[in-house]
């Protein structure tokens, strides 16, 4: 870091984007302006700068310079690509294309403009040929300002799916842009790098995500950059719904939306969109949010290739149990053949939204079709675009699709690994996700031990759900019906605490004592007067009597007398209480699952009660 705050102390501050007005004007005709660094805007929305600069390009275009037109329509491109669109984009794409015959293309100004289009000609394609031929040429010219954009905008073309080489490709790219920055002296250069970096490490999935959003984080608050930090500001919204602090990131989201109108951004409503459906999602609340993904998915403000909206919007109604719009929705995606739909940044998210939607209308057909899609990508995080926002691990989108499938043994795998790599990711919604899918799965193979795994699996989902303040998820599927009944009984001079497949032995005290009682009288209302009072006194009701009893009594000698305060039933109530909660502390520090279980089915008062169903 201090490398970096090193480079920020001497770096020149981001131009503002009105800085691109034209200077005088020049000779009609081929130009060969001179180098210069040419600053884009920090948003590329319409309003307030992009009218600046419309008007800008008017006065160039008047006295016919060709260099300040060509400055106004690299400022209006954007920090990344496509950041104009509709109508807006197809005017930029048109001016570049006349101003790079009319520029000197070997000139900076000529590569730059060559490399911005080639760059918005492959996003469109979901291609990358174009851009890193720029990339070459930008290279084996040296030239600073062009070959700091061409690295730029190529990395966002490289941010769809693919081979670890091409993420390897991008990290190269990011790495190059940081270190291109000495030479250009613009800190937006070094700012976008850092940036970059820190998406490659979220897009991959790296643990060391954390580290480089901190150095970015720490750089802008160095030297703050308006367009840089709205991107930084939305990927921390998306941490913070990793973290499972809802509340906290749809506020976040909330302050960014207005962050990016600020600048014009035009991703800052489609930004906002993904990061509300997502939190809705995991609140299990996204049949809420239909009307809006509906009108989202009609908009043209999302970008040209990104379909998650769609995803999102057969998530959304099939949540509803609205099934022609689920349907409808699914159709868009699959179009003619499902292989067709662009590999953009959002491919990913979208599959895993058809995933889910699959699974919620029992299409098992779509679910197979999504599942061979994703297997490549079994490794990687669910992430849309530069961290927008993250569904977990791809293995649990192929474990939704698996299981809707009918392939129930490939979902069990899929959702097992799917809970590691959320934990890994520390994505704590999408790991209560993946255990409630898991034990589901478990549930729908039931196989000899897959009831007893799925119902401890949902235990622990239960609990992570209460310290979230998130429901338990649930699918539809017939739950494990019958808790299993834990067991205490003697073994040597300690007791053997079973449930399910867990055990675990612990010392003989009171209030094991008391718990043995109640785990061999399941279903049973004991009264707190005779726990106290010992086994014999139990069995003096007249219900038949449990073999753990003579056990009991043998272990701790409750039944060779009886306690001299059998009579005052609130001193009994009082003691055997505090004696079996010192039992379930005891049973929870060893075994926390066990623990569980016990404090869920264990009723201690007047009257005590062990009742696992």
């Amino acid at each position: 870091m201090h490398t970096v705050a090193h480079r920020l102390a001497w770096l020149d501050q981001p131009a503002a984007a009105a800085s691109a007005a034209p200077g005088p004007a020049s000779a009609p005709g081929s130009v060969t302006p001179a180098a210069g660094p040419v600053t884009a805007a920090p948003g590329a929305g319409s309003g307030g700068v992009q009218r600046r600069l419309e008007a800008a390009y008017a006065q160039a275009e008047r006295a016919d310079d060709v260099a300040a037109m060509a400055r106004v329509v690299l400022a209006q491109g954007g920090l990344r690509v496509n950041e104009q669109r509709g109508a807006a984009g197809d005017v930029m794409l048109a001016r570049l294309r006349h101003l790079a015959r009319r520029v000197d293309p070997a000139s900076s100004l000529g590569l730059q403009l060559r490399t911005r289009l080639a760059a918005e000609n492959d996003y469109l394609a979901c291609g990358s040929l174009a851009i890193l031929s720029m990339l070459e040429e930008t290279t084996r010219l040296d030239d600073p300002a062009a070959r700091a954009l061409a690295l730029g905008l190529a990395h966002h073309c490289l941010l769809g799916p693919g081979t670890p080489e091409r993420a390897a490709l991008r990290r190269e790219l990011a790495d190059e842009l940081v270190g291109e920055s000495v030479r250009t002296e613009r800190t937006g250069d070094l700012l976008m790098g850092l940036f970059w970096q820190a998406v490659d490490h979220v897009v991959d999935g790296d643990r060391q995500a954390g580290r480089r959003i901190g150095e970015l984080t720490e750089a802008l608050a160095h030297c703050p950059h308006r367009g840089i930090s709205y991107l930084a500001g939305v990927m921390d919204v998306m941490l913070t719904i990793r973290a499972g602090d809802l509340d906290r990131a749809e506020a976040r989201a909330q302050e960014c939306r207005q962050q990016g109108a600020a600048i014009e951004d035009l991703d800052a409503l489609p930004n906002f969109v993904a990061h509300l459906a997502t939190i809705r999602w995991y609140q299990g609340r996204s049949g809420e949010l239909q009307t809006l993904l509906a009108q989202a998915a009609d908009s043209t403000t999302p970008r040209a290739i990104d379909n998650s909206q769609y995803g999102a919007l057969a998530v959304a109604a099939a949540a509803n149990g609205d099934r022609p719009a689920a349907e409808s929705a699914v159709a868009a995606l699959r179009g003619r053949d499902l292989r067709d739909l662009p590999r953009s940044s959002t491919w990913l998210t979208t599959l895993s939204c058809l995933a889910e939607a699959a699974a919620l209308l029992a299409d098992a057909d779509t679910a197979a079709e999504v599942y061979e899609l994703l297997a490549p990508y079994a490794d990687l995080p669910v992430i849309a675009g530069p961290g927008v926002v993250c569904l977990g691990s791809v293995q649990h989108a192929l474990g939704v699709a698996a299981l809707t499938a009918g392939r129930v043994d490939q979902a069990v795998e899929h959702l097992r690994a799917a809970v590691r790599r959320n934990l890994v990711l520390q994505h704590r919604p999408a790991v209560l996700m993946s255990r409630a899918r898991y034990a589901q799965a478990l549930a729908r193979r039931g196989g000899p031990d897959d009831l007893a795994l799925a119902r401890e699996i949902l235990v622990v989902a239960a609990q992570e759900a209460g310290r979230l303040g998130l429901p338990l998820p649930e699918f539809g599927d017939r739950q494990p019906e019958e808790q299993p009944a834990a067991t205490c009984v003697r073994d040597g001079q300690q007791w053997q605490l079973r449930y399910g497949r867990r055990h675990l032995r612990l010392p003989a005290t009171v209030g094991i004592a008391h718990l043995a009682v109640l785990l061999g009288n399941p279903g049973r209302d004991i009264p707190a007067v005779e726990l106290a009072a010992g086994p014999a006194a139990v069995r003096s009701t007249g219900a038949p009597a449990q073999p753990l009893l003579g056990e009991l009594a043998a272990a701790t000698g409750l039944g060779r007398r009886a306690r001299t305060f059998t009579t005052d039933h609130e001193r009994a109530r009082l003691s055997v209480s505090k004696a079996i909660h010192r039992a379930l502390n005891a049973v929870s520090r060893a075994d926390p699952m066990i623990g569980e279980h016990l404090r869920r089915s264990v009723r201690t008062g007047a009257q005590c009660s062990y009742r696992p169903g």
